[in-house]
């Protein structure tokens, strides 16, 4: 029985052949099933409500994690350019494209250009950009459990105003078609004086659940570096099976001003989708690093996220010694203090730390010198 033969004898889930899957060379960009094939045995998994497995971070192996997370964002570019958007390349993390900030950490730093200059392309923008922000480092020693990771990636989207209505209906047709994504799992969080953009929802996709003013006001609109433009906003919000919450994943925007809206602007975290899809407990478990580190307290969690913020600024050439008060600079220095605080609390011994930050950064990067660096600064 060949490999499509057999998945299709044991697999009643929605599932889609793609050109990677051969008899041969048995992989897949998008893994939406219920099964997985290694070493000419497929291995059945529980199935969850979004009609993929529960996966276990610990026992997927890094490559089948890298897969999943990159395919979910390519797959974004690629259903969008299929609508003839253009695809905006993603920069370097600390490219400089945005002097506002020290690290991209929105797609809005990259699509920066376009806003000053008062226009887009004619149907529209899409991107994957990896991000950045050190928010994460305010909480050392605090008992808080982090709920994001300092690392992550954007999928992102914008148009003229005139075309907003379309790229709604775009982005849905990707939650809904391309992800499979089922109606009973996706929803919005919207504020209830918002009228405008309810009535676009309405009209784009009837059925979809509004959730009235479940945040603060101030969660629904931001100001940025544009004189008196604003960003208002709802969000697309997923269901998490471990919970039963519904959790925000990203922001559908107008971004107008007193007289005029001029444009509309959409991103996702790619982490955040692959945490709801597989039934993960942390974002963090999207991560290659809780192969490595498999804890699941606040500790576990903020090692993690140390490891992988060190290794990253290490990377742009940001050198901890430095005696230097800059945003990067001291942010290095707290991730640093968090990996030395969090190893010490888990009596974790510099050689094993050592094992973890090489295993880290040569499956991520590719790489084997920087943590033999970082384990001498601490």
């Amino acid at each position: 029985m060949s490999d499509i033969e057999e998945i299709k004898k044991y697999n009643n889930i929605w599932w889609t052949e793609t050109q990677d899957l051969l008899a041969n060379n048995f992989t897949w960009s998008k893994i939406y099933t219920g099964y997985r094939k290694t070493d000419d045995i497929v291995e059945s998994f529980t199935s969850n409500s979004y009609g993929r497995y529960k996966m276990d971070p610990a026992n997927i192996t890094s490559k089948e994690k890298k897969d999943i997370h990159d395919s979910i964002a390519d797959s974004f570019c690629e259903f969008f350019v299929s609508k003839w958007y253009k695809e905006e390349q993603p920069v370097s993390i600390n490219s400089g494209i945005d002097n506002s900030v020290y690290f991209i950490w929105a797609p809005t730093s990259v699509l920066k250009p376009y806003l000053l200059k008062w226009t887009i392309p004619d149907k529209g923008i899409c991107m994957q950009q990896p991000s950045f922000r050190t928010h994460n480092a305010k909480h050392l020693k605090d008992e808080s459990l982090i709920n994001r990771s300092s690392i992550f990636t954007w999928i992102a989207c914008m148009s003229q105003y005139k075309d907003g209505k379309e790229m709604l209906e775009t982005t849905i047709k990707f939650f809904i078609e391309q992800l499979e994504i089922p109606l009973d799992n996706i929803a919005i969080n919207i504020n209830s004086q918002d009228y405008d953009m309810q009535m676009l929802l309405k009209a784009v996709w009837n059925p979809i659940p509004l959730y009235f003013d479940t945040k603060d006001p101030k969660y629904y609109i931001h100001t940025y570096w544009l004189g008196n433009i604003v960003w208002r906003n709802f969000n697309f919000i997923l269901k998490d099976e471990n919970t039963g919450v519904f959790n925000d994943i990203g922001n559908y925007i107008i971004i107008e001003d007193n007289e005029q809206k001029y444009w509309f602007e959409s991103w996702y975290g790619t982490g955040n989708i692959m945490k709801h899809l597989y039934s993960l407990d942390h974002v963090l478990d999207t991560s290659v690093i809780s192969n490595f580190i498999k804890g699941k307290s606040l500790y576990h969690r903020k090692l993690q996220d140390a490891i992988i913020s060190s290794v990253l600024l290490y990377k742009l050439g940001i050198i901890p010694t430095w005696k230097r008060h800059d945003t990067p600079w001291r942010a290095f220095r707290k991730y640093l203090s968090w990996i030395k605080y969090n190893q010490e609390i888990l009596n974790i011994s510099k050689d094993e730390l050592q094992k973890i930050l090489n295993w880290y950064e040569a499956v991520q990067y590719n790489s084997e010198w920087w943590a033999n660096t970082i384990i001498s600064y601490l």
